[in-house]
């Protein structure tokens, strides 16, 4: 016999509310003061200040009013300009800066910005990164990744627009990020730039001085566009060890059949269970180097690593399944898809496969270039100037840099992004309550708790540790 649940018995519908107004200040952003306030007490604060332009008139605001307005949009999650007028009834936002602009003034403020200014900007992101890679792991080498990628746009009045060579009308950007998913870099340029162009460049700014080094040694990964002499010689002279994927013209193609020491992919127990579990085989894979001597340089030889996958006839695509035909290859057989990555810091103590799977973190610059594109809106620029978009970025980049030490300050194993953080500690209900000594700012118990813990946490981390009391 089939019984309805008892709602469904008896009829069901949601309490009623009654609606009142409330007297009291409210606000739903009350975890952007302690964020905003970490970075006014930052040490490297009053060098932010000397990277705005010199915006002063009778009728304007200061130009840390206007920049300090535009990262709280970014960590709250405003898509552009026209959002900035949200803060106008915000309670918070009105105790801490008084008036809010409007969105054209935000926008004559971003174009206020000159070459020089962008110049010292970039120096600043890159002082913020390496400060607060420090706090959260003393002593120790950074892993930088190095990419670019394409920011499309609809229309034809931002200056760079251009083609690609995907046919995007786009933007482009160069970035460096580090393991930790602090940006060290940001560089706007016009939509049809090559990848590697400026990479040498904006490495060797960023890279530590090598007397620094010692014993530790920072890390480089990048794709096939940076496998080129210049990129090389750089990472050669800063002492920067790493990998780099094997692009076509270093004539890696040609050896994978000359070389003899391939050897089988080891699996771990975990990916050996996790395969046995889900009921799948794991892929035939094999791992394999030679020696490759650049042109350029008569005594240096770099080990090119070689990863063969084995593609069965049965996950052949159409198109690869033609191509073997035309070959005059018989599909049925597989196909062996090959991999190649050049390693700056030779092969040994770690083995071709441990390089391959070093090289492997790359992939996490892919889901910083995401968090950037998705969750603050770098995929669309506001102005028309291209060093008024560039200052908009550098801008979101120190925003995603202070989100990047609350997620890590929270959960160092597995840190969360800023759509998660915004939910935790941004979107925050509380009120202001005036008292005899000055205003307060009262939250919910739980939140509090969290925000509370953050801030603890990040007080630590400095010298002398600050009190959160």
């Amino acid at each position: 016999m089939n019984y309805a649940p008892k709602w469904e018995q008896e009829g069901w519908s949601p309490k009623r509310l009654t609606l009142e107004p409330a007297t009291e200040r409210l606000s739903n952003l009350s975890g952007l003061a302690p964020v905003i306030d970490l970075f006014t007490k930052n040490p490297l604060y009053l060098e932010f200040e000397k990277c705005l332009p010199k915006y002063l008139s009778n009728n304007s605001y200061h130009a840390l009013h206007f920049s300090l307005l535009i990262i709280a949009g970014f960590l709250v999650g405003y898509d552009c300009m026209d959002d900035m007028e949200h803060f106008v009834n915000d309670p918070v936002i009105i105790q801490m800066f008084g008036k809010v602009p409007t969105s054209h003034a935000f926008g004559d403020f971003l174009r206020a910005f000159r070459p020089e200014n962008i110049i010292s900007l970039r120096a600043f992101l890159k002082n913020l990164a390496y400060f607060l890679s420090q706090k959260i792991n003393p002593n120790s080498s950074i892993k930088f990744n190095m990419d670019s990628t394409a920011h499309p746009h609809c229309g034809d009045k931002i200056e760079g627009l251009e083609f690609n060579y995907k046919g995007q009308w786009c933007l482009d950007s160069l970035e460096v990020f580090s393991d930790e998913g602090f940006c060290f870099d940001f560089d706007l340029r016009p939509g049809n730039t090559f990848s590697s162009v400026g990479g040498a460049l904006m490495m060797d700014s960023i890279a530590r001085p090598c007397d620094l080094l010692k014993p530790i040694f920072d890390f480089i990964r990048a794709d096939s566009a940076f496998c080129n002499q210049e990129f090389i010689e750089m990472c050669l002279i800063k002492k920067l060890k790493g990998t780099i994927t094997a692009h076509g013209n270093i004539g890696w193609m040609a050896m994978v059949d000359k070389i003899t020491n391939y050897k089988p992919w080891i699996y771990s127990k975990e990916e050996i269970l996790e395969a046995i579990k889900k009921g799948v085989s794991l892929p035939q894979v094999e791992v394999g180097f030679y020696m490759y001597r650049p042109g350029w340089a008569k005594n240096i030889s770099f080990p090119v690593v070689v990863k063969k996958t084995f593609i069965p006839y049965e996950r052949l695509t159409k198109k690869q399944k033609e191509e073997l035909k035309l070959q005059d290859k018989d599909p049925h057989l597989g196909l062996w898809k090959h991999y190649a990555v050049l390693s700056l810091m030779g092969l040994y103590p770690k083995s071709p496969q441990q390089i391959l799977e070093f090289h492997q973190g790359r992939s996490n610059m892919e889901n910083m270039i995401r968090e950037g594109k998705i969750n603050f809106d770098l995929t669309h620029f506001p102005c028309k100037p291209m060093t008024a978009n560039h200052a908009y970025a550098l801008l979101g980049m120190i925003a995603h840099n202070l989100m990047r030490t609350i997620s890590l300050l929270d959960n160092r194993e597995t840190p969360h992004f800023a759509k998660e953080l915004r939910r935790k500690f941004i979107h925050i209900p509380g009120r202001i309550v005036t008292r005899s000594h000055g205003q307060l700012l009262k939250i919910p118990q739980p939140y509090f708790k969290e925000v509370q813990t953050m801030l603890e946490a990040w007080a630590a981390t400095l010298d002398p540790p600050l009190s959160v009391a």
